[in-house]
């Protein structure tokens, strides 16, 4: 079971790692092929890094409320222990991956913003390096994707509490 684990945080590890770099390989690209161009569709999607951000914060916590209260309607069933004992765990892991996920985008948000720092300050003492600036707009680019990445692996936990509930409540319809 052990190794079981290992080998899917291997694996997670592994996806995240291809998909920055597929990310910032196809950033990078679109920008030298262009010729710059498609620099203005980069730099005004990095605006919005900040409110996607406090957006995925507020839905991490609204997610983590609601999944403590699938827990409670959880606690009420009395029978099939064992069954519950294994809800409880999942959506235990939910929860927190849920926080992981939270601190995940909040650390991301920081990871952008030294980047544009060491950017400007690179820029400012060695001109205008076209292919240096769009290798850290493209570096940029690929942590608000991931940012969006875990926004979506946070709705799937949305969508795993919510069918644990719906589950719930077919049960208390049937009693």
């Amino acid at each position: 079971m052990q190794q079981l684990e290992i080998w899917e945080r291997f694996k997670k590890f592994t996806l995240i790692f291809l998909y920055v770099a597929i990310s910032i390989l196809v950033c990078f690209s679109s920008l030298h092929f262009s010729d710059g161009a498609t620099e203005p569709l980069f730099t005004n999607f990095l605006v919005a890094f900040p409110f996607v951000v406090t957006g995925l914060s507020a839905l991490s916590y609204a997610l983590f409320t609601y999944i403590e209260g699938v827990l409670k309607d959880v606690a009420d069933i009395e029978h099939n222990k064992k069954l519950v004992s294994k809800v409880v765990e999942s959506l235990t892991e939910v929860k927190k991956e849920v926080l992981r996920n939270a601190f995940l985008i909040i650390s991301l948000l920081i990871v952008q913003y030294v980047i544009a720092g060491i950017q400007e300050i690179l820029m400012a003492s060695s001109g205008t390096l076209f292919a240096l600036k769009w290798l850290f707009l493209s570096v940029r680019s690929s942590v608000f994707l991931l940012v969006v990445l875990a926004g979506v692996d946070q709705f799937k936990g949305f969508i795993i509490a919510q069918d644990y509930r719906n589950v719930l409540q077919d049960g208390k319809k049937h009693k």
